[in-house]
């Protein structure tokens, strides 16, 4: 992500939704599972 100009915070925000910190309190980490799961489920 830095290599496309991304800033830190970012980057941060994303390697918190996939290290799945704070699964039910951020609604974006919820998405996230959900749309993993459909996608399996297909």
């Amino acid at each position: 992500m830095r290599d496309t100009g991304d800033n830190e915070d970012m980057i941060a925000y994303v390697q918190a939704l996939l290290r799945k910190e704070k699964l039910k309190a951020n609604p974006e980490s919820q998405i996230l599972e959900d749309v993993v799961g459909l996608v399996f489920l297909q």
